[in-house]
């Protein structure tokens, strides 16, 4: 007999009926009866506030593996169970929640929040509960510089985000780069990785520009990049504004030859929303349905079978960070500098792909590529190692052939 339960229950969280908690599907016919009491797993998604739709990824990718992980019988033949919390995409939300978490809640375990911006402001609770965290959704090379003792990078550092595209323009003979990025940690980082890498290989950056979380219309900062002669133009933010400044382009008769966004283009939904109007665009990507990782194509037919749209990056990262932590408990049970040392000394594949850490905690055997959407398809431009199709640079960007 397969019995599966879902349960949904609102708590406060910073002082309003703002957070909720999820408890993943258990199915017990696939694994012995888990009636111990549960292994807790706390983290915090912005799961409101202009973060959300960029985060909601994260929250599938934790729900799954929390499925997953029950299947197989659970950790030390106890049920998993997350306690996840709305942070309302605020970091002063989310060092509260975290805190609440730990000295409340007092969860066994911990991952990290969305967004750089969020997990640096909870990584000195992190480090004073001495609790080994993997932090799936923090990129900024920052929140690292002065080294973490429990804190663990997964994805690959901000600064290498879009320096493949300044690698592309220069090769292909391209000379004037635009930058325009949304003013939060993680763009910021990727906008510093651009300027280095230009002046490293000789392009010229006419325009350097920033915009608030709440911008809407871009229609002003893609007539300048137009009006300068912005042959490249690179940054973005998260999926909602990279669309808008997409449309902007378009709206004001705007063709690069080279549009490469840092996060969201990488989206499905992206190329969905735009339709024709997002090929060519392209941007970073981490991870993509096709890699040949451990494990990658059993977890890409699980989730698309669940949630019944493709995962991407972010979803393949947060997944990873979740079976890591698993996989570590399995090894050297719940003690927490035990933990701790696992993942400061491990260095494997996952799903996400490679995972190693330097003495501080960052990432250093992940890398990144750049994609580009090709009539409606995604594909690898850069590294030439990964690389399946060769860059397109439009004459004019909106004429579709």
């Amino acid at each position: 007999m397969r019995t599966n339960r879902l349960l949904s229950l609102h708590v406060l969280g910073s002082g309003t009926l703002a957070a909720t908690l999820w408890v993943g599907c258990v199915a017990l016919s696939v694994a012995p009866a888990l009636a111990a009491d549960p292994v807790l797993i706390g983290a915090t998604i912005s799961q409101s506030g202009p973060l959300a739709r960029a985060s909601k990824p994260q929250l599938t990718a934790y729900q799954l593996a929390e499925e997953i992980t029950n299947q197989e019988g659970g950790l030390l033949g106890r049920p998993v169970k997350l306690v996840l919390y709305d942070d309302q995409s605020n970091a002063s939300n989310g060092v509260t929640l975290y805190r609440r978490l730990i000295f409340q809640d007092k969860v066994d375990l911990l991952l990290g929040p969305f967004s750089s911006g969020v997990t640096f402001a909870v990584a000195p609770i992190i480090e004073q509960a001495r609790i080994p965290v993997l932090a799936p959704q923090a990129a900024d090379p920052k929140i690292w510089e002065g080294g973490r003792r429990y804190l663990f990078q997964v994805l690959p550092h901000g600064y290498s985000y879009l320096s493949g595209a300044v690698d592309l323009a220069a090769k292909h003979g391209l000379k004037k780069v635009a930058i325009v990025h949304l003013e939060n940690a993680m763009a910021i980082a990727s906008a510093e990785g651009v300027r280095r890498r230009a002046k490293e290989v000789g392009l010229t950056v006419v325009m350097d520009e920033s915009y608030a979380t709440d911008t809407s219309d871009f229609t002003a900062i893609m007539s300048k990049a137009k009006r300068l002669g912005a042959e490249v133009i690179v940054g973005g933010g998260f999926i909602n504004d990279e669309i808008a400044l997409t449309k902007a382009a378009k709206s004001v008769s705007y063709s690069p030859r080279l549009m490469m966004w840092q996060i969201g283009a990488s989206d499905p939904n992206f190329r969905r929303e735009l339709g024709e109007d997002g090929d060519y665009v392209g941007g970073n990507t981490n991870w993509e349905t096709f890699f040949k990782t451990p494990g990658n194509d059993e977890f890409v037919k699980r989730y698309t079978a669940k949630f019944n749209e493709a995962p991407y990056y972010d979803t393949a990262a947060s997944y990873a960070a979740f079976r890591l932590l698993v996989e570590a408990v399995r090894k050297v049970g719940l003690d927490r500098e035990a933990i701790r040392d696992w993942l400061s000394k491990t260095k494997t594949m996952t799903v996400f792909g490679e995972y190693e850490v330097n003495e501080g905690g960052a990432q250093v055997g992940k890398k990144s590529a750049m994609f580009q959407w090709q009539k409606g398809t995604k594909v690898i431009v850069w590294p030439e190692s990964l690389k399946t199709a060769d860059p397109i640079f439009p004459d004019d960007f909106w004429k579709k052939k």
